[in-house]
């Protein structure tokens, strides 16, 4: 140990140079550290965001299906427009084709949910889609979900 101390104590300027060997290595290190932090914030507010869209695509899903399941003043559902009428058109496809295709754009909170309901023909079975797709006002960040959902019976349903 006294040895080294010597060769420290005859070499002037030797010190200055360990520090600063010090120095940037310490200082290599804080800048990383800081770009780790910086890195897993702006990913922590992204999934923040994308959470925020998933839950505006969820509630214009849920509007979308509580106005086809809403009784109007007759007790009809705006569903049962959906549904096939084989006696007046025997043809499925022929059906499909016409039926409307209905669209709203839903201003909720901090977002824009673009909503279309469509029907859609699923083997012998008549469906309709609703989909959501949601957009936060400022950040951009979006997300979509579609719900199927039969027409002769609104409790089966799938995610899609």
């Amino acid at each position: 140990m006294d040895r080294i101390c010597n060769i420290l104590k005859s070499r002037k300027g030797t010190a200055m140079v360990i520090v600063m060997g010090v120095m940037s290595v310490v200082m290599i290190i804080s800048t990383l550290v800081i770009s780790l932090f910086t890195n897993n914030l702006k990913l922590a507010k992204h999934q923040e965001l994308k959470t925020q869209a998933y839950y505006l695509a969820l509630s214009g899903v849920d509007l979308g299906m509580s106005s086809l399941l809403k009784l109007d003043a007759e007790e009809n559902r705006l569903l049962d427009v959906f549904r096939w009428d084989s006696l007046a058109n025997p043809d499925m496809e022929d059906d499909l084709a016409n039926k409307p295709e209905l669209t709203d754009v839903l201003t909720i909170g901090d977002g824009t949910v673009y909503l279309t309901i469509t029907p859609i023909n699923t083997g012998s079975r008549r469906e309709v889609r609703i989909h959501a797709n949601a957009v936060l006002n400022g950040s951009g960040v979006s997300n979509q979900l579609t719900l199927i959902v039969d027409t002769e019976n609104p409790y089966l349903y799938r995610w899609d």
